[in-house]
């Protein structure tokens, strides 16, 4: 639920609002996706590097 909840704040703009939801839903059930729209919503509040880490995990979990 926290990774759809996550893309509405995203789509309305909300990034650290989403950034919150992603994590959450992320430490539950670690998936490309939602480490990809993790990094999306850091780079949008200029967070590179967290930004940075959320694609590498997302290249890591879609590699494996």
């Amino acid at each position: 639920m926290s990774f759809e909840q996550g893309l509405h704040f995203h789509q309305q703009g909300n990034f650290s609002k989403a950034i919150e939801l992603y994590q959450e839903s992320y430490r539950r059930h670690p998936r490309p996706q939602t480490a990809y729209n993790l990094g999306i919503a850091h780079s949008e509040l200029f967070n590179w590097s967290e930004a940075e880490i959320a694609f590498r995990n997302a290249l890591h979990l879609q590699s494996n």
